[in-house]
């Protein structure tokens, strides 16, 4: 994948740029870099989803009234629901985590 003269390829989890287009003959590239992934373990992600449907779950609980009229209860049960998954998610990404780095 080229854009705007710099080339971007991945190996492995590892992301390659360089500063020319693309090339097969690996000593004509002038000068590369080598670029990591940033959330390999995804903890962050689950963090972030986790974060958000409790903020959901925290607004639709002073919309109570307006829910109960609309037949709408159920969408407090997803929020909850999608907390609940995402702290469970979140112990088993740390943990794993943890693991990994201790090896």
């Amino acid at each position: 994948m080229t854009n705007a003269g710099v080339a971007t390829r991945c190996r492995g989890s590892v992301w390659v740029v360089t500063d020319g287009p693309e090339r097969s003959d690996r000593s004509a590239t002038p000068s590369e870099s080598q670029v990591r992934a940033l959330d390999v373990d995804g903890v962050s992600a689950v963090a972030v989803g986790t974060v958000a449907w409790t903020v959901a779950l925290i607004v639709l609980l002073f919309a109570r009234t307006s829910l109960e009229t609309s037949g709408r209860t159920w969408w407090l049960w997803v929020c909850v629901s999608g907390a609940l998954f995402g702290c469970a998610g979140l112990v088993f990404l740390v943990r794993r985590r943890n693991r990994r780095l201790s090896r």
